[in-house]
């Protein structure tokens, strides 16, 4: 299915590419018209819902399809007010549709006032702008009504797009997306490319899904390069149309150069976090639809929004190391079961209450297979995430729990930032030195009870200098492991690189912070 979108909008970009020179309305529609029925197959394919999605769907491409084939006849292009038809179109398309929905954390039914009308918003943008000029332009005496127009324009674009996310998140978004789009093919005017701009705003949850993304942060260095490079892509193609010499040529390689520059800034996140990566490519989008909206002689809008959503598919995946997912994710499966499907969902130990240790009273080892020690440091945008794949272990659980020790064994030759460069660099002498020191250790000197688990405290030793180190530790009950119940421990604490040694640096972090899970294996 990931390969079929993705030659739906190579396709698409394809021929919106060579249609557009030719600035023909009608064909411009019939691009519009499938780029949205793509975009919403994307977006509506993110809903949660018992009842299945194919009834959104079908609602989305029958309101579209009947919007694009009505407004060919001349009959209905010579009604003044064309913006009533899609407006019925609408409340019939989806007033019936009275099936609960989930979508990013949003829930809501298509019949429900607000959702029935987000479409009407979209169909009413331009009419209001229009009117709201009108009215300015005749009270402070211009004559040339067409800049203040577009000034409401983008007024009523963001406004329209903050009440969509507001009861829909980015599906609220699409809704009022298909309205502007289905009014936009009554009309022959210079803002057909808002309706572009809405649907690229409408995939931000989608492309954020696929790296299990949760927040894009505007702050971040990396979201606003996105922005920025969104918008410059738009301007600079937007000027190599008017050349007068080899037109498509020059356009082909201003596109050809634009993309690399686009989808270099999500790959950069394989080499470093903080250069780009989904955030970035999300604030792509961002910056392509405000400069598509501010500019509504654009030729290219479609062109641009499919070829940068079909490279998104292709490329966005490869920003997921498996094996770094593999190596971070410390859940264990819960008791309880989901009843609609039957599976036994994966969630964080921490949120396991604690056991106390008094049950498991002995010596053991830790399981080396399937121990895990993670880490992460950094500032937002920035953090390098980590793990140790295996180390070892001595823990003797007395009948005095406070008199227990345990005993730690990190092997360097064992750690991963998933990066092989990065990796190799950090074992050299400027770093941790790991042919001086092989290994990192902790020894416990004493273990109290807290609310719901305990404190160790002990030494910990890296580049040869030990430092007292507390670490919250739970022990979460026997847990299924290899086909096996064994006892498990989880722990978390932090620690500042710079107390052993190491230079202090801002930008990669100086405080560590680490969680790991053992399994317990009885001597």
């Amino acid at each position: 299915m990931e390969q079929i979108n993705i030659l739906s909008f190579i396709a698409l970009g394809i021929a919106s590419f060579l249609f557009s020179p030719l600035k023909k309305e009608s064909l411009k529609d019939v691009v519009s018209y499938l780029l949205a029925i793509t975009v919403s197959l994307l977006v509506t394919s993110k809903i949660v819902s018992e009842d299945g999605i194919e009834q959104v769907s079908y609602a989305i491409i029958l309101f579209l399809s009947l919007n694009f084939v009505l407004s060919r006849l001349k009959s209905i292009q010579e009604i003044k007010f064309s913006w009533i038809i899609p407006i019925l179109l609408s409340v019939g398309s989806f007033a019936f549709i009275s099936t609960n929905y989930s979508f990013n954390g949003y829930d809501f039914t298509i019949n429900s006032i607000p959702l029935l009308v987000l479409p009407i918003i979209g169909i009413l943008i331009i009419p209001l702008a229009r009117l709201k000029s009108r009215l300015l332009s005749s009270w402070i005496g211009l004559t040339n009504t067409n800049e203040l127009e577009q000034v409401f324009v983008v007024f009523f674009v963001g406004f329209s797009a903050f009440i969509g996310s507001f009861f829909a998140s980015d599906f609220g978004i699409l809704c009022v997306a298909l309205g502007f789009l289905a009014h936009s093919f009554y009309r022959n005017d210079r803002f057909k490319n808002v309706g572009t701009a809405l649907l690229l705003l409408s995939l931000n949850h989608f492309f954020a899904s696929l790296t299990d993304l949760e927040t894009v942060e505007l702050t971040l260095g990396k979201t606003m390069e996105g922005i920025f490079f969104g918008a410059f892509a738009v301007l600079f193609l937007h000027v190599l149309s008017t050349s007068k010499k080899h037109l498509m040529v020059v356009l082909f390689l201003g596109l050809f150069l634009v993309l690399s520059v686009l989808f270099g800034i999500l790959l950069l996140f394989t080499q470093k976090s903080d250069l780009g990566g989904m955030d970035a490519f999300i604030g792509v989008f961002v910056g392509i639809s405000i400069a598509i909206t501010l500019i509504p002689t654009f030729l290219f809008a479609e062109t641009l929004a499919a070829f940068v959503i079909g490279g998104g598919l292709f490329f966005g995946p490869m920003l997921i190391n498996q094996e770094e997912k593999e190596a971070l994710n410390l859940s264990v499966s819960s008791s309880k079961e989901i009843v609609t499907e039957n599976k036994i969902p994966a969630i964080s130990p921490f949120e396991l209450k604690g056991v106390s240790l008094d049950s498991i009273i002995g010596l053991y080892q830790i399981d080396p297979a399937t121990a895990k020690v993670i880490f992460q440091l950094g500032p937002k945008g920035g953090i390098t995430k980590g793990a140790f794949k295996s180390f070892s272990g001595d823990i003797n659980i007395t009948s005095t729990i406070q008199n227990s020790t345990f005993s730690i064994q990190l092997p360097l030759s064992q750690l991963t930032t998933f990066n092989k460069y990065r990796d190799e660099s950090l074992l050299a002498p400027e770093y941790f030195g790991a042919d001086k020191f092989p290994q990192m250790t902790y020894k416990s000197e004493s273990i109290s009870i807290t609310d719901d688990g305990y404190e160790l405290k002990g030494k910990f030793t890296m580049l040869g200098i030990s430092k007292d180190l507390p670490i919250q530790l739970k022990y979460i009950g026997k847990q299924e492991s290899n086909g096996r119940k064994v006892p498990v421990l989880i722990g978390k604490s932090s620690i500042d690189r710079t107390q052993f040694g190491m230079k202090p640096d801002s930008k990669e972090g100086n405080v560590v912070s680490f969680e790991f899970k053992v399994d317990l294996i009885k001597n």
